[in-house]
């Protein structure tokens, strides 16, 4: 309920006044298409692009780290469970990321928002 009483406030904000964001911010996130009062949005859809391709990069790094582990353990037990459980931790985060956006996604076409371009 509170998410729409926020788009309420903000299609409202059209008719108070316009805000204009800050020129760094205009020039390389804001759409000239887009319609009054989707800054905001466009903004978090942003954000949330730009943590995912973190995450993905994050889990690139952790995989290979762990093969190097792996790779460098010359037998030792210990070490090779080390590598086996920072593959097995960097699998379950990417699997978590990827069902986030998975379930963000279907609440979002039930809700018809498109979280990766997000707007009203």
């Amino acid at each position: 309920m509170q998410i729409f009483n926020f788009i309420k406030s903000v299609k409202a904000a059209g008719e108070i006044g316009e805000v204009k964001p800050p020129k760094w911010i205009a020039d390389k996130w804001i759409d000239r298409a887009d319609a009054p009062g989707q800054a905001l949005f466009r903004f978090v859809s942003k954000i949330i692009f730009i943590i995912i391709i973190i995450a993905g990069i994050y889990f690139i790094i952790q995989l290979i780290t762990a093969g190097y582990m792996y790779i460098s353990s010359n037998g030792d037990p210990k070490k090779i469970e080390m590598a086996s459980q920072k593959i097995l931790q960097s699998m379950i985060g990417i699997i978590i990321v990827a069902s986030a956006m998975t379930l963000g996604t279907v609440i979002g076409r039930i809700a018809g928002i498109d979280i990766m371009n997000f707007s009203f």
